[in-house]
C-alpha cells in the first residue's frame, strides 16, 4: 500500500491514497498502548520516506503532499490516541472510586452489624456475672414450654439464691459482695451442661433452665453446685467466708404443659423451704405429694 500511495500519478488521487492511510493506520483502533501505536505509525512514516525516495520516483509535489497527510495523520492519531487512553484512564479512575466507595460502604455495614449484634448480645447478658440476664431466660424459657417445644421431655427449672448475701455486703462491703456474685455465676456456668441456659435471675438470685431433665438429674446438680460453693471460700477482710447457698428446683414432667409463671412459682416455692428449713440445701417441688420433697 505505501509503494501503491508513492506511485500515485498525480495529486488528483489524494483521496485514494489518503483512504489507504487510514487502513495503515488500524493500529490506532486495534493497539491499546499508546506507545506502541504511536511507535508503529511514525514507523510507517518513515518507512514510506525510504520507500518514496528509494523505490519511485514520486514528484516532488506529491512526495511533500503525501509526507504532509501522513505526518497530520499521525499528529492526529497521536491526539486520538491520546485522549481515548485519558477517557480509558478517567473511567477506570471512576469505576474505581465507585468501587472503592462501595467496599467501605459494604465495611461499614458490616461493621454496624456487628456492633449491633455485640449490642444485643451485651443486653442480653449480666455485665457482673457474665451470664445470661433475666431477659434472655425467659425467652428460652417461652420456647421450652411453648407449643413448639420438643413432646414427652421433661423440663426443670432451678432457682439459686446465695445465703446472708446482705450481710455480705454490709460486713464486707460491696466490692466482696460482687466477688460472690462472680464466684457462684462461675461455678454455676462451669457445673451446668451445654444445653442449660443458667442466668442471673436477680440480686444475689440465680436460675437454670435444665431441658430434658428429671427431678433427680436436676437434684443431683443442685446438690453438686451447693457442694462447690460451699467449698470455694471468698478472701474477706483479713480471712475468707465461707458462702453457702440455697436450691429450689421443680419439674415438668413429660407430656404436660404448663405457664411460665406457673413452674416459677413452684421452683420459688421449694427455694423457700430450702431457706426456711436452715439453708444450704436442695428441696424440691414435688406435684404428685402437694409439698415438698428432698
Amino acid at each position: 500500500m505505501l509503494f501503491l500511495i508513492a506511485q500515485a500519478p498525480s495529486p488528483g488521487n489524494h483521496l485514494y491514497y489518503g483512504c489507504l492511510m487510514l487502513c495503515c493506520l488500524f493500529y490506532y483502533v486495534f493497539e491499546p498502548q499508546q506507545v506502541v501505536s504511536n511507535i508503529l505509525s511514525w514507523g510507517v512514516f518513515g518507512l514510506y520516506v525510504v520507500v518514496a525516495i528509494l523505490f519511485t520516483d514520486t514528484p516532488l509535489a506529491i512526495f511533500l503532499n503525501n509526507i504532509f497527510i501522513f505526518f497530520f495523520f499521525n499528529i492526529g492519531g497521536m491526539f486520538a490516541c491520546y485522549s481515548m487512553e485519558l477517557s480509558q484512564r478517567k473511567e477506570f479512575i471512576h469505576k474505581f472510586t465507585i468501587q472503592d466507595q462501595s467496599d467501605r460502604l459494604y465495611q461499614a455495614l458490616s461493621d454496624v452489624d456487628q456492633q449491633r449484634e455485640k449490642a444485643h448480645m451485651l443486653s442480653l447478658q449480666d455485665s457482673l456475672t457474665g451470664l445470661p440476664n433475666r431477659r434472655h431466660f425467659f425467652s428460652v424459657l417461652a420456647r421450652e414450654l411453648g407449643p413448639s417445644s420438643k413432646a414427652g421431655q421433661e423440663v426443670s427449672l432451678m432457682l439459686i439464691d446465695i445465703d446472708h448475701f446482705k450481710e455480705i455486703n454490709d460486713h464486707f462491703g460491696h466490692v466482696v459482695g460482687d466477688q460472690v456474685l462472680a464466684l457462684v455465676a462461675g461455678i454455676i456456668g462451669d457445673t451446668v451442661r451445654q444445653c442449660d441456659t443458667p442466668c442471673r435471675y436477680g440480686g444475689e438470685e440465680f436460675a437454670i433452665l435444665l431441658p430434658n431433665t428429671s427431678a433427680d438429674i436436676a437434684e443431683k446438680i443442685g446438690r453438686r453446685i451447693l457442694e462447690y460453693i460451699a467449698s470455694a471460700n471468698i478472701p474477706a477482710g483479713r480471712g475468707e467466708e465461707i458462702v453457702t447457698a440455697s436450691v429450689g428446683h421443680a419439674t415438668l414432667p413429660s407430656g404436660q404443659q404448663s405457664s411460665i409463671e406457673n413452674l416459677v412459682e413452684l421452683a420459688d416455692r421449694a427455694l423457700y423451704e430450702a431457706k426456711n428449713c436452715g439453708r444450704n440445701q436442695v428441696r424440691m417441688w414435688t406435684k404428685g405429694l402437694q409439698g415438698y420433697g428432698i
